[in-house]
This record gives structure tokens, C-alpha cells and sequence, in this order.
């Protein structure tokens, strides 16, 4: 059995100051246009994920918004622990989610989106551009059996 994950970097955003600024962050009109496009391209080739996890920044919650209009999940749960998150936590988000999800999107931030992407996959990307998604198979039976290496990139959608 397979699971199949969509890993999906924010779009554009507008340029930021401080940290506090960095969370509050909107997504540029061309960020907007590339996350549409990419949600049409996902909705013509891909099954629906059942779950959309997400970052609770500004940038990351318009992503998702935009996302749903084209490709829309059963499900969508805005998580904290998604910010600014290392590898470590990201892996941990994955590993919560319920067996019965078959098809998972997270939307996030670099860099832990690409450390996740290297982690699972022996086909390593070296930068997710904002709007990337990357689409992979994970050869698992359970969302907390992830481990690296256990994935391959089906496509890289831009």
C-alpha cells in the first residue's frame, strides 16, 4: 500500500522586516496567480487529498485558500506547529495524521519543506521555489511508518 503527499511551498510573498512582520506577510498578486495555476494543474492530473495541513502564517493560510478553490481537500486543519518548522517537527505532523488518509497536502515554509523533501526521497531537490509543489509516493502503510528514503517525486508542479 501507498500513500501519496503533496508538499507545497507558499507562494510569492511580500518582502518582510522583523520576525513578527515575517508571520503577517501577505502573498504578492503574482503569488496569488501562481498558486491558482498550480491548483488547476493539481485538480487535472491528481486525486483530491483528503487532508490539507497547513501553517498558520498569512501567506501560508492564503495558499491554502487558493488551493481549495481548485483542488479542494475533505479536510483542512491549520497547524502551529507547520511555521518555521525543522525537519524533526514536520516529520512528526506527518506521523499524526490518521491511517485512513490516503492523500495528504501540507503546505509550508522552506527550508524544513525541503529538508522533508530530501528526507523522503533519494532524488534530492535543492530548493523549493515559492508555488512549488512537490507530488511523491511514499511506499508506507501508515503516515507514521515515514521514514527516508521512503518516497519517490511522481512530479514537480511550478
Amino acid at each position: 500500500m501507498t500513500k501519496l503527499i503533496y508538499i507545497l511551498r507558499h507562494g510569492e510573498a511580500e518582502h518582510g522586516g522583523s520576525f513578527s512582520e515575517d508571520f503577517k506577510r501577505n502573498l504578492t498578486p503574482n503569488g496569488q496567480m501562481d498558486i491558482q495555476r498550480v491548483g488547476k494543474s493539481l485538480s487535472v492530473q491528481y486525486s483530491k487529498p483528503e487532508l490539507l495541513i497547513h501553517s498558520p502564517a498569512v501567506r501560508t493560510t492564503q495558499t491554502a485558500q487558493i488551493i481549495q478553490e481548485h483542488f479542494s481537500a475533505s479536510s483542512i486543519i491549520k497547524k502551529e506547529s507547520v511555521y518555521e518548522s525543522s525537519l524533526s517537527n514536520l516529520i512528526k505532523v506527518v506521523q499524526s495524521v490518521g491511517d485512513d488518509v490516503s492523500r495528504l497536502m501540507l503546505v509550508g515554509h522552506n527550508p524544513g519543506l525541503m529538508e522533508l523533501v530530501n528526507y523522503l526521497t533519494d532524488q534530492p531537490l535543492y530548493y523549493l521555489q515559492p508555488g512549488t509543489c512537490v507530488i511523491m509516493e511514499l511506499q508506507i502503510e501508515k503516515w507514521s511508518y515515514i521514514s527516508g528514503n521512503c518516497g519517490s517525486v511522481l512530479e514537480v508542479v511550478q
